[in-house]
């Protein structure tokens, strides 16, 4: 049961995400949701679709990389996480209502290439190690797992809370920061070594933070976390000093960001109701612009490793 509500609470937040153009960070947070609301929301539209595309950071050109169709069933592609080459992503799919989430493997230079025959695992939110030997990632019960690229080798990080996500690693390999579910509506991110010791608190508070993300050659980490008008803002953290730096200007509501190889710009989600498209800004939070055009609804940006192109996941906007 606890592998079915995990699976089924992360489709219903996806769905709702990609159909309804609500923030990345407040479906995390509002964690399973409602259900009779997700229900409905599927019932009108069909089944959820979602792919994984790539973006050039320049000129802005979109390139389809899975395939999944629209029908009547589920078929989701999200969290797209690149190999430190740049020759692979890995990413969960889910094909159906009542099946569980895949983690795969795809060739990033080969578009719709035989895309889902490197099934490795089960479970969500996969991410490569800068060395390219391990991927953490979420299992079905919240906890967080790592294995070997090839799948194999898999050791229990860290479990606790009523749920954990979000597994990003340090530049060096040693830690991981993630995000923990404290209470039903809150949020606080966490770190551990990658063996699951010295397992710490990085945010405190009342407000819900989530999506940290480990800039490349610092010890800063960007994430989102909830103002009282209910948007979502993004910050950095020194992780030595704890020292918060709000990055967003407060007018609209901004989550999931990640940093470029180079550290000097952080790509993140911004809604723009009813849609949801991605944005690049400065390090210091200047020079914002958008980066995916109107006729995409896109969330999770993930940059890759030699800075050219951004993964995001979407869906053509109705």
């Amino acid at each position: 049961m606890g592998e079915k509500r995990s699976r089924l609470g992360t489709r219903r937040r996806l769905a709702s995400l990609l159909a309804a153009g609500a923030g990345a960070a407040a479906l995390v947070a509002a964690g399973q949701g409602d259900r009779a609301a997700a229900n409905s929301s599927l019932e009108r539209h069909g089944g959820a679709t979602s792919n994984i595309y790539l973006v050039t950071v320049q000129a802005g050109r979109v390139t389809r990389l899975t395939s999944n169709r629209v029908g009547e069933e589920d078929k989701l592609a999200y969290s797209p996480s690149w190999s430190p080459t740049g020759r692979k992503l890995v990413f969960t799919e889910t094909r159906c209502h009542e099946c569980d989430s895949e983690i795969h493997l795809i060739d990033a230079r080969r578009p719709g290439s035989n895309w889902l025959a490197d099934r490795i695992g089960y479970g969500f939110k996969p991410a490569w190690s800068p060395d390219g030997k391990t991927i953490a990632y979420v299992g079905p019960q919240g906890d967080i797992f790592t294995m070997s690229s090839n799948g194999s080798n898999n050791r229990l990080v860290v479990r606790g809370g009523l749920a954990n996500d979000d597994p990003t690693w340090s530049p060096n390999g040693k830690q991981l920061v993630f995000t923990r579910q404290v209470t039903a509506s809150r949020w606080q991110i966490y770190e551990v070594g990658r063996d699951g010791r010295d397992l710490k608190r990085l945010t405190s508070g009342d407000a819900a933070t989530v999506n940290p993300s480990w800039a490349s050659h610092a010890r800063k980490i960007a994430f989102a976390r909830q103002a009282k008008s209910g948007r979502w803002q993004i910050y950095t953290m020194n992780g030595d000093d704890g020292r918060l730096h709000r990055l967003s200007t407060g007018r609209a509501s901004d989550s999931d960001p990640t940093w470029s190889p180079d550290a000097s710009q952080i790509a993140f989600v911004r809604e723009q109701f009813p849609k949801t498209a991605v944005f690049v800004m400065n390090a210091d939070g200047s020079s914002v612009r958008r980066l995916t055009r109107d006729s995409l609804n896109a969330i999770q940006p993930a940059w890759s490793p030699d800075g050219l192109q951004i993964a995001v996941v979407g869906r053509p906007s109705r």
